[in-house]
């Protein structure tokens, strides 16, 4: 997939500078990344990311993937509207290992539209959570659904 040329310098930039979060106190860092886009709007931010998760799927890019969930947490935009569709496509992919994330997002809509999602999310029998005898994955995404419908 070519990247739009409209947002090819963009998304390299937030790749390139989303490898250097960092931890602070138990929490996530970047302030190179939040400056570097802080005079571009919230909107282009979310055309910019929803353009990086086009082609991260596409290339089955876990890390990218990672990376642009990552930026929509420092930017804020979590509990962007314009996200849903994107998380809900994620929700069912494998290849990445964002699924408690996308849960926790889903848990913020609290929309009856993504309680589906988060079922299935905790139900979901990947591949890569079949080692964990505990489900400790399955249990987060529960205690997800259960917050959200009382919400």
């Amino acid at each position: 997939m070519k990247i739009s040329s409209k947002y090819e310098k963009e998304i390299k930039k937030l790749f390139e500078l989303s490898k250097k979060t960092y931890i602070v106190n138990f929490q996530l860092r970047n302030e190179e990344l939040i400056s570097h886009f802080s005079d571009v709007t919230d909107e282009e931010k979310i055309n910019i990311i929803k353009e990086g998760i086009k082609i991260a799927c596409q290339r089955k890019n876990s890390i990218e993937i990672e990376n642009l969930m990552l930026s929509i947490s420092f930017f804020r935009l979590y509990d962007r509207s314009e996200f849903i569709e994107d998380y809900i496509k994620l929700s069912k992919e494998e290849f990445h290992e964002e699924h408690e994330t996308i849960a926790s997002y889903f848990q913020r809509f609290h929309l009856p539209q993504t309680i589906d999602y988060i079922y299935e999310l905790a139900t979901s029998n990947f591949e890569k959570y079949r080692w964990d005898d505990k489900f400790c994955t399955g249990q987060k995404m529960l205690l997800c659904f259960g917050r959200h419908k009382h919400s």
